[in-house]
């Protein structure tokens, strides 16, 4: 199941986090999947980009804040 969404700054990529702690990142135009990772969490909360949309902050519930750098192609 998706628990939060969040678009970065232009709107043209969307994260989407789960309650398993997966992250994706897709294009927002044409709903393609450009990113994809297990974090190793119990499950993931809030997610934030960074400023230049290259990291993407994830809160936790094992109460940490985790920083996922993106690859090129999914920023």
């Amino acid at each position: 199941y998706i628990y939060r969404t969040i678009f970065n700054q232009a709107g043209t990529r969307v994260a989407t986090m789960g309650y398993s702690a997966k992250l994706y990142v897709w294009e927002a135009n044409d709903n393609r999947q450009l990113f994809h990772q297990q974090l190793p969490a119990t499950a993931g909360y809030s997610l934030a980009y960074s400023p230049d949309g290259k990291e993407i902050a994830v809160a936790t519930q094992d109460k940490r804040l985790m920083l996922i750098t993106l690859p090129a192609a999914a920023h």
